[in-house]
């Protein structure tokens, strides 16, 4: 083999496989499920698409076509841009690649680890490499969900992650950066793995598992009112607050906080995202300030046990529209302000009217990922409607 590709996702397996399938290398038996995968899948399109060129060119030697396609391969040229720093590389590459998979902050920053790992590490790559997958594994594929994760992890821990860059000339108390965004968590993540990366990664790797708990990727992991507690505040678009709960997950001995604690407090933050996913208010720009705040207040005013739940609860209250603009949209068209703030208010009155027998999951989707369970207009319509209905 001249070309060896990685070992994750199966990608040399896989390369092994199809290579031996065609007598190029020793007998080597096909991975299970190759076949769904980019390689195999990769040889396919291309074996279907030299066919097609040599028969739409069959007045031609044969021969001589497939000898212009790989002169074509053999001649073309790989250029490599050298950058000073990982930050530079993915500004280069946004303004070079306006076509094709785009190149990720995580991916930048998985590759800056990795580098550093394997010139200041004991271990190989691969064991380095098994571990940063263990934390993706923890945060699912969905780059949207691992950049979350990322800015969360940040903002949640700023004080410890800015301690060590501190320096009695500079009077800035995070000179990380006061808030993780998605234009410079690249810049944070690179000095902070460039100081430590083994410590960023032992680091990372418990934040992730924690995480995990929070978004419910193991289910069978959380005790039954905890997991409930969490699902629900993810179908009330509750995420911003999960930067708040993996700082209590994480300190939760030291802040005295049980599992009873943490499920009250997402309950908390159910009521008030429901309250306001309704009003807007406060605005969406100002969440992450609030809940980072509420952490500061946390730190600050050395808070434990009980009076944490009642921190939160005074923060989060005063930042609520009053109770005559919620009953206003309440009575208002709910399902065109909101409908999935709608669709999770009914689905509670529903829940709350099951038993052990009746239950019915009403979050359960189809195939195609939509809704088994939806909203529908059974109420009559016209004038004459039957007194029945008004007075249910």
């Amino acid at each position: 083999m001249r070309i060896i590709p990685q070992s994750q996702n199966h990608n040399l397996e896989d390369y092994k496989g199809v290579l031996a399938e065609q007598k190029i290398i020793s007998p080597a038996p096909m991975p299970k499920f190759a076949g769904n995968r980019r390689i195999k899948k990769a040889f396919e399109y291309f074996k279907k698409r030299i066919a097609k060129s040599t028969e739409e060119n069959k007045h031609d030697d044969t021969g001589s076509t497939l000898f212009e396609l790989l002169e074509k391969v053999n001649s073309s040229v790989l250029v490599m841009i050298e950058v000073s720093s990982h930050s530079t590389a993915y500004t280069l590459f946004e303004s070079l690649n306006n076509r094709g998979t785009p190149l990720t902050a995580i991916d930048l920053i998985k590759n800056l680890l990795l580098a550093k790992l394997d010139t200041a590490g004991n271990e190989t790559i691969d064991y380095y490499f098994t571990r940063w997958q263990a934390i993706l594994e923890n945060i699912g594929d969905d780059y949207t969900v691992q950049e979350r994760f990322f800015r969360h992890n940040y903002n949640a821990f700023r004080r410890s992650l800015n301690k060590p860059f501190t320096n009695p000339a500079d009077a800035r108390q995070y000179p990380l950066g006061a808030l993780a965004t998605r234009s410079n968590l690249l810049d944070i993540y690179e000095r902070i793995i460039t100081k430590d990366p083994h410590a960023f990664l032992n680091e990372l790797t418990g934040n992730a598992e924690l995480y995990s708990m929070i978004i419910v990727r193991d289910a069978d992991a959380l005790n039954p009112s905890l997991r409930d507690s969490y699902q629900s505040l993810s179908r009330v678009q509750g995420t911003p607050s999960y930067l708040l709960l993996l700082y209590l997950a994480k300190n939760k001995d030291g802040l005295g906080i049980t599992e009873a604690d943490m499920a009250s407090i997402a309950n908390l933050m159910i009521t008030f995202f429901v309250r306001r996913n309704l009003t807007d208010t406060p605005p969406t720009r100002d969440l992450t300030r609030m809940f980072m705040g509420v952490i500061d207040d946390i730190e600050q005013q050395g808070i434990q046990g009980h009076k944490v739940f009642d921190c939160i609860k005074e923060r989060l209250t005063a930042s609520l529209a009053p109770d005559t603009v919620f009953e206003e949209k309440l009575r208002g068209p709910v399902y065109a302000d909101n409908n999935d703030v709608a669709r999770f208010i009914l689905c509670k009155i529903v829940e709350s009217g099951m038993t052990r027998e009746t239950f019915v999951d009403l979050w359960k989707r189809n195939n195609n990922g939509v809704y088994v369970w939806a909203i529908e207009h059974i109420f009559p319509e016209g004038e004459n409607i039957p007194k029945a209905w008004v007075d249910t």
